[in-house]
């Protein structure tokens, strides 16, 4: 049951790096830099400015989306301009990635951090217990249909998948690739801070964080293929439940490198992806 709860959490991440992974052809590295920012604005917002919680939630949103916006108007946007490789992207995602965490911890601290009780009471299931965060991360399945069907049944949905499915066509058919883009940051940003904010919760915050983040992120949605969204999600579950067996059966040491492990037996035995198609 827990494995499904941090699953479902996985899957809502790994649904926010795919979108904008795969429509904008940046493996976007700063999505775990993102993710760390939003849970120490978070931890601000809530602890130390004792906003209410909705207000923070806000907050956390405007951050998320702002920050995002610029790493791709000032950064990503520049590079393709003066057609950078997606190794210079890369590089330049991942130098965002390694200085977020050296700079919050300067900000805040190194030590882990921890918002106060969760608004909802824990929940036993047999001899399983469930605290409210873990079970709010169920939720997260909530946000990833609603997504899937905006993806499916809205015209900007339709544009990203094209975009995700062939850029070079989609823009000889006049879609603007730019705006679209611009799009799948901006909505790829609004899903991860639920993401960031139910794993504050549950084990509190640190600066490396993202890097578990963005580790669990883009092994999800490279094993659930090419432009696949609902393949992206399934991973995330998969991945949850592997790392939760492995820490039950093994050690709590092995859970990332489980999610490493899963990654390269798809990769070695099914390439193109655990799901064929290109389907939301």
């Amino acid at each position: 049951m827990l494995g499904i709860a941090k699953g479902s959490l996985y899957a809502l991440l790994a649904v926010s790096f795919a979108i904008i992974f795969f429509t904008t052809r940046t493996f976007h590295l700063a999505h775990g830099a993102i993710f760390t920012l939003v849970g120490y604005c978070f931890y601000l917002f809530i602890s130390i400015l004792q906003l209410p919680l909705s207000v923070s939630i806000f907050l956390s949103f405007i951050v998320s989306v702002v920050t995002a916006v610029l790493i791709e108007l000032l950064i990503y946007r520049p590079l393709r301009w003066r057609y950078a490789s997606t190794t210079i992207l890369l590089l330049a995602s991942l130098a965002i990635l390694i200085t977020a965490p050296s700079i919050l911890a300067m900000v805040f601290t190194a030590n882990p951090l921890f918002f106060p009780n969760f608004p909802a009471p824990s929940v036993g299931i047999g001899n399983i217990s469930l605290s409210g965060a873990q079970v709010s991360m169920f939720s997260s399945l909530i946000f990833i249909g609603l997504v899937l069907l905006l993806l499916r049944r809205t015209s900007t949905g339709k544009l990203l998948q094209a975009v995700a499915d062939g850029e070079i066509v989609a823009e000889a058919i006049g879609i603007n690739i730019s705006k679209v883009k611009l799009t799948s940051v901006i909505l790829g940003s609004l899903l991860l801070v639920p993401a960031a904010i139910l794993y504050g919760y549950d084990i509190g915050i640190i600066p490396s964080m993202g890097f578990e983040a963005i580790l669990i992120a883009s092994s999800c949605a490279i094993m659930g293929g090419a432009g696949n969204f609902l393949g992206a999600a399934v991973s995330g579950i998969i991945i949850g439940v592997a790392m939760r067996a492995g820490t039950i059966y093994i050690s709590s040491s092995w859970q990332d490198g489980i999610a490493f492990l899963v990654l390269v037996l798809v990769v070695l035995f099914r390439p193109e992806g655990l799901f064929r198609g290109k389907i939301t």
